[in-house]
């Protein structure tokens, strides 16, 4: 019970010691700090495993990737910057690389490998794969209408349009647990979802199907910024049911 309540202080700490910081020192932030971030970051939970994120790092801000955030103090002084990209379109890549590594395990099977081979060989194509013009999502989803009639069923999914809202979801978690990862290193990071899209999806050379989730300025907080008071709202207040 103490391991368990000196594990509950330290990640209590971590949690206050992470603010959305707006102004950096610009002092430049060791390899091994954002690598070990990233990696923790990795470790995210996504639909179906298929970790639909890509990090995009500018180790050094410029110009061009300033003005994509509209100049912001935080992007402005980052000592590095990382763009978060949502790729649900790359989805079928993804389930082929996790099928090749339940297979290459060989007689050390890991655990539940027939339900994960299963799963990943038919159930991640049938609720991924939506066809040309969007015709095999439009016949699943009509089915599933019919079947829901009768039982509670999953009613999204069918559509690119929930296929990246499914992206977005594992790649804001992820990015969470970036920043957290950098908190507990003593390093400072601000999340900013005030971009020009359509210049940042230039710069960075986005297909189609990706999807912007945030960006995120990393460093150390300049001795002259103090945060604003943290507000937060009451349990009662966002937690309905007993």
């Amino acid at each position: 019970m103490s391991e368990l309540n000196s594990l509950t202080d330290s990640f209590e700490k971590i949690l206050a010691a992470r603010r959305s910081i707006r102004l950096f020192d610009q002092s430049e932030i060791p390899e091994k700090v954002v690598r070990k971030a990233i990696d923790l970051a990795l470790l995210s939970p996504s639909s179906s495993n298929l970790q639909p994120w890509q990090f995009y790092r500018f180790r050094k801000t410029t110009p061009d990737l300033c003005l994509c955030f509209l100049n912001q103090t935080a992007a402005v002084t980052a000592s590095e910057l990382i763009v978060a990209v949502a790729r649900p379109d790359r989805w079928k890549d993804s389930n082929r690389k996790i099928i090749s590594r339940l297979m290459a395990s060989g007689a050390t099977k890991p655990p539940h490998y027939t339900y994960l081979m299963n799963y990943h060989e038919r159930t991640v194509p049938f609720s991924q794969e939506t066809g040309f013009l969007g015709i095999k999502g439009m016949i699943r989803s009509f089915f599933i209408f019919l079947l829901g009639i009768f039982r509670p069923v999953v009613r999204e999914g069918f559509f690119f349009s929930s296929l990246t809202e499914r992206a977005v979801k594992g790649t804001a978690l992820a990015c969470q647990t970036l920043m957290l990862a950098l908190a507990a290193q003593g390093y400072d990071s601000c999340p900013m979802e005030g971009f020009d899209s359509k210049r940042l999806r230039k710069l960075l050379k986005l297909p189609r199907g990706a999807t912007i989730v945030m960006g995120i300025a990393v460093g150390q907080r300049h001795l002259s910024y103090t945060p604003p008071n943290r507000m937060r709202f009451d349990y009662d207040e966002v937690v309905v049911g007993s």
